[in-house]
Order: C-alpha cells, then structure tokens, then sequence
C-alpha cells in the first residue's frame, strides 16, 4: 500500500510528464519493431519484453492517475471469443496437442496487448502526437526497407515482378504496415494544418509504392476499396468531385493496363479473378482452402475446431488465409459472430464522432473488412495497435468514477 500511495504522488508532477513522454516513445518503437524485427529470429524474443516495459509504465501512470481505460463492448467481445476458443481447443486437445494451447495462449497476449495500447493511448491523450508517432515508427521502416531492397525497387523499373519483404518474413503482413502508413498520410492530407498538408503528399506515395512492391493482393484490393469508400462518404455531396474521381479513377485503370513499368500491378490485378493462370497458383490454392473451412467447419459448427486446428483436420498447413472462414473453422459460428461485431461495433462507435477522426476509423475498418478475405489479421500483432488507437479515437468517454478498495478507480466507459 506504501508504494501505491508513493506512485499516486506522481500525479501532476514532472516526473509523470516525463513517464508519459516515454510511454509515447515506446509505443512508436514498439510499433517499428513489429515489421522490422518481431517476426526474424534471435530478435522475436524481444517483443513480449518490450511490451512488459511498456505494460510496467502504462500500469504506474494508470495508478498516479487512479483510472483504469477500458471499452466495455470491444473487451466482452474479445473474452467471449477468448473463453469460446479455449473451451474448443481443450475439447480437441488430443488432436492439436500443445501446439494448439500454445496458439491460445499467444492469442490471450494480443488481446493483452489491446488492453496495454489502449490504456497508453488514453493516458498520452494527445490524438495528433500519437498519428504523428506512429507514422514516424512507419518513415523509419520505410527507410530500413529501401536500405535492405534498394536494388530489387531499382529492378522493378526494368520490368522485374519479384516480389520484395520475404526478409521481414510474411509479405503480405508486410503490405498492411505499409497500407497503415498510407491511411494515416491520406488521412493527414484532408485534415491536417493547411500549410502543412500537401507535404503528407509525399509519404502517401511512398507508402503506396512501397506497399505495392510487396506484391500483395490483399494490399491493392483493401487499399482501392477503401480509398473510394473514403472519397464517395467525404465528397457525396459533390456530385462534380465524385465525378473528377471516377475520371482520375479510369485514367489510372488505363495507365496500369498501358504503360509496360506498370504490367506488374495489372497483373496481380488479373490473378485475382485467374484462377487458372499456372504461373501463380496461390489463388485456386486458397480457394480450395476456404471451400475446405467452410465445409470441414461446419462439422463442429458451434465451437469449432479449437485453435491452429486447421492443419489438422484438412490437407492443407497453416490457416485458410480468410480470417472469417479460419474464425469458423477454429471457433465455429460463435467465434465468426465475435471477429465480425469487432469490426461492426468499431464502425458504430465511430458514428458518434463529431472530428475529423471518423475518416481514418472508416479508412482502417474498411482495409481490414477487405484484408480478412485474403489474411487471418486477428492473429497479426499490428492490427491489435489500429484496434486500440480506433477504440481510443472511437469511444467517447464517460467519467463515472467509482471508488475500489479505496485505491483504484475506474473509469466507465
């Protein structure tokens, strides 16, 4: 109770400003780690230290201040889809073994990181500085990115379809830090300072060419649909700027099909709807996946398979790379219903915004709606950063404080 009471005498203090600006400082590192290191051996082990740290401060700041941040709909949510999987997991422990427990468990860590990020994000409580740092923590990956490829991006001027970021391991994981970068630029280009906003121009670009040097489906599709989702919401009063943006819109469809430094983006633009072209076979490969979860899943239609069940039960390794489809073969109907509120309740909250910060909820909600078609991002560490920066951006706080054991409150929200 002494140190309590000594952590709560921070409050209003130099020091606490000193432990939010560190907070900050580690959430933007943080996020750089998770592309450039958290996914290549020896530096994975790194990860959960690092998010300790950052729970140890995030945890003292919380005491100082005698709140606790939660979103009341987003965590039941998460317990449910939590308490559901694990039931199945254990119902089918003979099959997966440990490896299945194993997946939980680090599940159970990405949801914990949400709460972690969330309560930071709530206690730095400064929107511009926390976009701001997180497109810095995406500059500096850029910058390490170019520096490891440098002489693949100079090749693809030459006509080369090499697919770049295999070093950073998963490419199309890869793709979404870059589609996060270009959001989050695009973003700044409408709402940001006048004087400054065409400077994000730039780093819009780059994230996109970036991005599309990946190569990945998932990245092109999430990044198009949602930014005509954003354009059609922000100007559909317009009818005249509606229809400049289809004109720009079928001027650049014609360009891509025309101009041979381009022949790359038409053509993982043509796989997508070829699933019989045999110089890229991923396509019929991961439809047949998805068929498999769909009709295997429904075999234990409520609870599911249990988690890392689906190179189990079919012929395939790894997931169904669709993250409604893996959702139900893993954690049945249940488990699906969970993955889909998450993402329906984000976009309600985000309703009531009155700022500037309704677009990027729609920009993410939309990119990650489309990306679950070709990934299973609710097992992707990135995306648990955008679910507790759209939450705390998303979710108007009600400061109804009531106390507990006359120490910690907490804040209904």
């Amino acid at each position: 109770m002494k140190l309590i009471d000594k952590i709560q005498r921070i409050n209003g203090t130099r020091l606490e400003k000193i432990l939010q600006t560190a907070l900050l400082v580690l959430v933007s590192f943080y996020f750089f780690w998770l592309p450039s290191f958290s996914d290549r051996s020896p530096f994975n082990i790194f990860t959960y230290p690092l998010l300790i740290i950052l729970t140890i401060i995030c945890s003292i700041l919380l005491i100082a201040k005698k709140r606790i941040f939660y979103c009341k709909s987003i965590l039941i949510v998460l317990i449910i889809y939590l308490l559901f999987s694990l039931l199945s997991t254990l119902t089918h422990i003979g099959v997966l073994g440990f490896d299945g427990f194993r997946e939980w468990i680090r599940l159970l860590f990405l949801f914990a990181s949400f709460i972690v990020l969330f309560n930071s994000f709530n206690i730095i409580d400064d929107k511009n500085k926390i976009v701001l740092a997180l497109l810095i923590s995406l500059a500096l990956f850029s910058g390490y990115f170019l520096i490891v490829y440098y002489k693949d991006i100079l090749s693809l001027f030459k006509g080369s379809d090499k697919r770049l970021g295999a070093y950073f391991n998963n490419v199309n994981t890869l793709s979404s830090f870059f589609a996060i970068g270009y959001i989050l630029s695009f973003y700044q280009i409408f709402y940001t300072k006048a004087k400054i906003r065409f400077a994000y121009i730039i780093p819009c670009l780059v994230f996109a060419f970036l991005g599309y040097t990946t190569g990945s489906r998932q990245f092109l599709l999430g990044l198009f649909v949602s930014t005509f989702v954003f354009l059609f919401w922000m100007f559909r009063k317009k009818k005249i700027i509606i229809l400049s943006i289809g004109a720009l819109l079928i001027v650049g469809i014609v360009l891509i099909f025309s101009v041979p430094q381009l022949s790359f983006i038409k053509n993982k633009f043509l796989f997508l709807f070829d699933f019989t072209d045999s110089k890229d076979l991923s396509a019929i490969q991961r439809l047949l996946m998805q068929i498999n979860a769909l009709f295997d899943g429904g075999k234990s239609f409520i609870f599911g398979h249990g988690q890392l069940s689906f190179s189990h039960y079919t012929s395939f390794n790894g997931y169904s790379h669709n993250a409604y489809t893996n959702a139900f073969f893993e954690s049945g109907i249940i488990g699906l219903f969970c993955l889909l509120l998450l993402l329906l309740i984000t976009i309600r909250k985000s309703f009531r915004l009155k700022d500037e910060y309704f677009s990027v909820v729609i920009l993410f909600m939309v990119y990650y709606f489309i990306v679950g078609f070709f990934s299973v991002w609710f097992r992707e560490k990135p995306f648990y950063v955008i679910l507790s920066l759209m939450c705390y951006l998303s979710y108007k706080k009600t400061f109804k404080i009531e106390k507990i054991h006359q120490k910690v409150f907490v804040i209904d929200i």
